[in-house]
């Protein structure tokens, strides 16, 4: 995932058989989907105003009211 290794790779560095490593991955990535609403929140009211400004106050020239 953060990375540009394949499935065969992956299933090689841990000595499993191909099917095993691709079924292991596709259940972390529907695990972390399933927990990506605790992890991932949308700012909203004064704590988006302040994400926005903190943003904006990295650069110059930046993209107005990006969160």
């Amino acid at each position: 995932m953060a990375n540009c290794e394949t499935h065969r790779q992956i299933a090689n560095r841990f000595n499993l058989s191909d099917s095993t490593s691709h079924g292991i991955i596709i259940n972390c990535l529907l695990q972390l989907n399933t927990l990506n609403r605790v992890f991932i929140q949308w700012p909203s009211g004064q704590r988006a105003i302040e994400t926005m400004e903190k943003f904006n106050a990295l650069r110059q020239t930046s993209f107005p009211n990006v969160i």
